[in-house]
């Protein structure tokens, strides 16, 4: 069977009324399912990220409510990144923001996929995160010493007293600072996202939202590529709801394939911006 035949068995597998069928149609355009080709590495599966994309697509009604072209346009963004959409806890997710009463499908990063993301750089070789609760054992919370220690002593129903994320580099194998935030850290972030559905990340999976809230400060000031620099900013963004320049590469497929690049952002009149780099901030021991 050719990856076009799969991609048309998966779309007519996972077929039905609405958004679904128009977008299953988008996935059986061989323009699409190349340039989906051209942009995932060899390590990827472009028949896995479609079977994926229209799982996340049928389990949630508001994603169906979505422009195809959006959820067509954040699976061509996991491409170009080289992530899955496998949701929350995995490498990457769909999550259908409303502005002006109009839902658009953004892509966004997961929990496992920031930390593959950081990996990936060569300068460092792993990240730790957890949420500190009420009775945990743990190290002073000190952001610019080296390393950290963190012991959990119950379940997660205990109020939280801070949540951390730390890297280790990869030449050396040592800790950077660890990033700390306290929890009306935490809170001002999940307020300020725009998912505010029963379903919505924050709702169903907060400390794993918590943690990638950490690890995404902490990669901010690392020595990252700038594109993946930029994948990571462009994702704190779009959390809060700031309506973000799409991704360069899949803004000028999408023309080529026949789909309009503006269906992938709200009609109002906020105009997208530019994601701004922070600058590399030298901690101790930065150079690993």
């Amino acid at each position: 069977m050719t990856a076009q035949s799969k991609v048309d068995a998966i779309a007519k597998r996972h077929g039905g009324g609405g958004a679904m069928t128009t977008v299953g149609d988008m996935f059986r355009d061989p323009r699409i399912l190349s340039a989906m080709e051209k942009l995932i590495p060899k390590h990827m599966s472009a028949e896995k990220l479609v079977q994926l994309a229209m799982q996340a697509v049928k389990g949630s009604r508001t994603l169906m409510e979505c422009p195809p072209v959006s959820i067509v346009s954040g699976v061509l963004e996991a491409a170009t990144l080289g992530l899955y959409l496998d949701g929350v806890l995995g490498h990457a997710y769909l999550v259908p923001y409303k502005r002006g009463g109009q839902p658009i499908a953004q892509f966004q990063i997961g929990y496992r996929g920031m930390i593959d993301l950081a990996c990936r750089s060569g300068h460092i070789e792993g990240v730790s995160a957890g949420v500190i609760r009420e009775g945990d054992k743990y190290a002073p919370l000190d952001e610019a010493k080296p390393g950290f220690s963190h012991e959990r002593t119950g379940d997660d129903q205990r109020p939280m007293v801070a949540t951390w994320a730390l890297a280790y580099f990869a030449t050396s194998g040592r800790p950077t600072p660890p990033a700390i935030l306290l929890p009306y850290e935490i809170e001002r972030v999940r307020k300020s996202s725009k998912a505010k559905s029963s379903d919505a990340p924050w709702t169903t999976h907060f400390d794993e939202m918590a943690k990638k809230t950490a690890i995404r400060r902490l990669l901010k000031y690392q020595r990252l590529s700038p594109e993946i620099l930029t994948a990571v900013v462009r994702d704190e963004y779009r959390e809060a709801g700031r309506r973000v320049q799409i991704d360069p590469g899949v803004e000028a497929i999408l023309p080529e394939v026949g789909l309009d690049a503006g269906a992938t952002q709200p009609d109002d009149d906020e105009p997208p911006i530019d994601v701004e780099l922070p600058p590399y901030k030298s901690e101790p021991g930065a150079n690993g």
